[in-house]
């Protein structure tokens, strides 16, 4: 009989265990700007063989549960990361979670990195912005222009540049402003911050430099 009491107790022990190990699981995700929090995401995150997914599916619980916000200390874990991997995957992961924030959810750390950080991730972006979906590629665009000035776009957008003659307009009053973006905003503003970043110059001059000047763009708010 006593080895079915130690059975008893034994099989009480794992189920309290597993609702801990759930509930734990629970709080961190619905809290991730805890401390708790974000050690679960840099546990997840050190066991994750591809970063990519992982990160795909924290950036869809931080918009859940947290405003699409990153915790400080996970921007701060992240730009040392940027800094310090070797590994080009877990670069372009990095690069993806951050280029889908720009203009609105974009922490202020990751856009005053140092330089060098910058210019290791900005030609990763430009060479993966095609495979992103629109809204994606724009908010990328942006971003790509928050690393150049070292401050967050807050609440901002790809837009006709001011005082341009009504001709300039005319496409966005005909396809309506989305069908606008998708196909004439986004490729010309691509097409900008590509030449932007081949031109050969120190990146304290680049960093100075707008690479929608001369377009009929601009990133501006509502």
């Amino acid at each position: 009989m006593k080895w079915r009491r130690k059975l008893v107790w034994a099989l009480a022990a794992l189920a309290a265990f597993t609702l801990v190990v759930i509930g734990a699981g629970c709080v961190a995700k619905i809290e991730p700007q805890t401390v708790f929090g974000v050690a679960v995401f840099r546990w997840n995150y050190s066991a994750a063989w591809k970063k990519g997914p992982m990160l795909s599916q924290y950036s869809e619980t931080l918009l859940k549960y947290n405003g699409g916000y990153v915790p400080e200390r996970v921007d701060s874990f992240l730009i040392r990361r940027i800094a310090e991997t070797d590994s080009q995957e877990e670069l372009e992961a990095i690069a993806d979670f951050y280029a889908a924030k720009g203009g609105q959810r974009t922490p202020g750390d990751v856009v005053k990195m140092p330089a060098a950080s910058k210019v290791r991730l900005i030609p990763i972006v430009l060479s993966r912005i095609d495979g992103y979906a629109p809204f994606h590629a724009i908010h990328a665009v942006m971003f790509l222009d928050e690393l150049r000035i070292g401050e967050p776009h807050f609440k901002t957008f790809l837009n006709v540049r001011s005082q341009t003659s009504d001709q300039v307009y005319d496409p966005v009053k005909r396809m309506g402003h989305e069908a606008w973006l998708e196909t004439i905003a986004l490729p010309e503003a691509k097409e900008c911050f590509r030449a932007w970043w081949n031109e050969e110059e120190p990146w304290a001059t680049k960093a100075l430099r707008d690479p929608l000047a001369g377009s009929n763009l601009e990133i501006s708010g509502p």
